[in-house]
This record gives structure tokens, sequence and C-alpha cells, in this order.
């Protein structure tokens, strides 16, 4: 039993990681293409997804709803209501991407004017933005859609479309960027084309996935109407949560960013290499966490309490295995992990000791990703979220100001924040996991539709 248990965790887990991954490697691919045009290009490009992906994977997340159902049908069997479910998650995606569209069209140019960057970058960037809002309502279909197939642990398929996606994008943007091939030179602006064209085919994908039936969802296309409004406000209710959850994330980057920025160029510089190295070892806790959410759901749905408990911890075991290893890495090689994104000496320098410093957080990160995950999996959303709220602007943020414009700390002292603000997390979601009472869960599945 526990070996088929941790085979279906790392099947589950292991797609999921290669699918971040792989979603990475598109933001990579713009910034290497137009980075060769100029740093203007480059500036207004790097914003602009910013902003656009910011704000998709917030809306995304209103769709762990759709993975948290599916999830718990599928350990029920009860594949006619995974089928119709499929169904309404299009339904509220395309009717959130229209919203999205109409509304980033007309407000890109005030969203980046925010920035304060110069013309030439505002214009770009708006380009950029107005071209990726484009296919806001097909993209939003995909990401949520792609909810269902993790749910059902076919965490597969949304790494499959993910791969396709990456090779129309960087297809796409070398010819539209460069003017390759009979097309006129795009700069900015064909990198935007290029990410909706990719999110055309990525939708294309998945709903073919979907329509054949051969993952564990068979999409009909007469479920799409009539609405069923009972089916999108459960999935609403669940998913709420979680987008409130990433909102606070985003936001809680932005506001550190303008706190940190006191410090002075080159410390912040240091400060982002160090982000964008430790971001790398998030993928193993996410993939991790998908498999918790999936498999926890599918055994609370078939009426197994043990099995999810098990889950959760066995989830959280392969996790610390994984992103300790990180942290190994983190601790002996932090010199050269700073030097893939610089060749600065003295950034290479400031960045190695916070990268040092981060090993200490992976332990605790492992804990909040895969323990959140867990707790969504038996539809309680709410509490991932409060304890990310709690953390992020009753400590950390306030804190954080404290020890920058007050006690005037340096960059590696304020680093030790950061570890004390994930332990924290870690400590509280481990004590409500070992307080959960998983007998006494009632599925959301088992509810009325």
């Amino acid at each position: 039993m526990e070996e088929r248990l941790s085979a279906r965790i790392l099947s589950t887990a292991w797609p999921a990681v290669l699918e971040m991954a792989l979603y990475m490697l598109i933001g990579l691919a713009d910034v290497a293409f137009v980075g060769r045009m100029g740093a203007v290009h480059l500036a207004a490009v790097s914003l602009g997804a910013e902003v656009f992906f910011g704000i998709i994977l917030t809306l995304t997340s209103l769709g762990i709803g759709a993975t948290v159902l599916t999830a718990q049908y599928t350990g029920a069997r009860k594949l006619k209501e995974i089928n119709r479910l499929a169904a309404q998650v299009l339904v509220l995606s395309f009717s959130l991407g229209i919203i999205t569209a109409v509304a980033g069209w007309v407000f890109s140019p005030s969203i980046i004017a925010f920035f304060e960057v110069e013309d030439a970058v505002t214009t770009i960037a708006t380009q950029y933005l107005r071209a990726t809002f484009a296919a806001a309502p097909l993209a939003l279909c995909l990401y949520i859609g792609n909810g269902v197939f993790r749910g059902n642990g076919h965490t597969r398929v949304p790494m499959t479309i993910a791969l396709f996606i990456n090779i129309i994008n960087i297809l796409a943007s070398y010819t539209l960027v460069f003017g390759k091939f009979g097309f006129p030179q795009l700069g900015g602006l064909g990198a935007g084309i290029a990410a909706s064209l990719a999110h055309v085919v990525g939708f294309m994908l998945m709903l073919a996935a979907m329509r054949s039936g051969r993952w564990g969802v068979r999409l009909e296309l007469r479920e799409l109407l009539p609405v069923q409004g009972r089916v999108i406000s459960r999935m609403f209710k669940i998913g709420f949560p979680t987008g409130l959850e990433e909102l606070f994330r985003n936001a809680s980057t932005i506001a550190s960013s303008l706190i940190l920025v006191h410090l002075g160029t080159q410390a912040f510089a240091s400060h982002q290499i160090a982000i964008a190295v430790e971001s790398l070892s998030f993928m193993p806790g996410f993939g991790m966490a998908i498999a918790a959410t999936a498999v926890v759901g599918q055994a609370l749905g078939a009426r197994k309490p043990e099995v999810a408990r098990r889950a959760a911890i066995m989830s959280f075991q392969f996790a610390v295995v994984i992103m300790g290893l990180a942290a190994l890495a983190f601790y002996l090689a932090p010199g050269f992990l700073a030097g893939l994104f610089t060749h600065d000496k003295s950034l290479v320098a400031t960045a190695g000791i916070l990268i040092q410093i981060a090993a200490l957080e992976q332990i605790p990160i492992a804990a909040e990703m895969v323990f959140a995950g867990a707790l969504r999996g038996t539809g309680d959303t709410r509490t991932p979220m409060l304890v990310a709220f709690i953390g992020t602007w009753f400590f950390r943020i306030p804190l954080l100001w404290v020890m920058v414009k007050i006690l005037h700390l340096q960059l590696y002292q304020i680093w030790f924040l950061f570890v004390a603000d994930w332990c924290l997390r870690a400590i509280a979601l481990l004590i409500i996991i070992l307080r959960v009472k998983w007998a006494d869960i009632e599925p959301v599945n088992h509810q009325s539709w």
C-alpha cells in the first residue's frame, strides 16, 4: 500500500515539476530574444510579462476549485460529474477571460504609466500587454482547464501541452521579434503576439485532450449550456481564497521591492539574483503541493481518510528530500549559482551570501507548500490564505520596513527575516495538519449539484 501511494504521488508530482520549468522557459526565451534588440525592448517586455502573468496567474488560482472537485470526484468514481465540471470550468474561464481582455486593452497604458518608465519603454510595454491580453480568454481556459487533469492525476497532459507551448513560443518569437521568413521585425510587440499564439495553440491541445476522453474526462459540448450557476458558485467558493492568496503573494513581491530599492542599486540587484536562484528550488515544492492536493482529494473522495493523511505526510517527506538537496547546493555552491545570472564579481559575492542564507529556507518552504496543498485537497482553501495573509502583512512587510527604514540593517541581515517568515508559516501549517480530524471531513463532491 505504501509503495503504491508513493508511486502515485511521484507520478503525479514529476510532470507538474517539469510543467513549471517549461512555463519558466517561456519568459526566459522572450528575454533572450528581445534582449538582443536593446535595453528598451528588454525592459518593456520584462515589465509587460510581469504584469500580464501576474494577473493571469492570480485569476488562474481561482481554478483550484476545479482541481479539488475533480480530485474528489475521481476518488468517488463520479465520471459524469467530472465531464459536467469540465464544461463549466471552460464557461467560467472564458467569461473571466473576456472581462480580463477588455480591461487589459483599455487599462494597459495606465498600468504601465504607474511604473514611471521612459516613454519608449511605455509604448512597447503597452503594445506587448495588449497583444497578450487579446488571448486572455483562451489562456485562462487553458490554465484553469489544466487543473481538471491535475485533479484526476493526469499531470502529464498539462506537461505535454506546456512543451508544445514552448516550441510555438520560441519559433514565433524568433520569427516576429527579428523579422524572419518574410515577416516584419516587431521587437517587443512580436514577443507579445508570439505568446498569444502559443496560448491559442495550447488551448486547442487542451480542448482536444478533453474531447478525446482518454485522460479521465470527456468534454461534451452540450454541457456548456445552460450555465450551471451552482457548479460555478462552488468552484468559485473553493477557489476564491486561493486567488486572494496569490494576490497577496504578488502584492508582497511588489511591496518588498519598493522597500528594498532604498538599499541601493547594488543591494537590490543582488537581492533579485538571489530570488531568481531560489525560484528554481520552488518547482519541486510546487510539484509536490499539486500532488498533495490531487492525491489527498482523491483519497477523501473515495472515503479513505487514513490514505489522505498518509499522502499529506508522504508528499512532505518527498519534498524535504528534494529541497534538502537544493539547500545543500545553495550552501556549497552559492557563487556558481549566482554566476549563472551575472558576471559582476561584486554582485556574485553579495548574492552568494544571500543564497547561503536561502539554504535555511528550503525545508520550511517545502512544509508550507505541501501542507497548504494537502489542505486544499480537503477543500479547505481558507486556511492557507489566512496563513499567507498574516505572514505577509502582519509579519514580513512591517518588519521589513522597520529593518530597512529605521534600523538601516544590511541586506544579508534582512534575509534572515525571510527565513523566520517561512519557518513560522511552516510551523503554523504543520500544527494545523496534525490537528486535522481526517475521518470527519465531508468531501465536497458528496454535496448535491
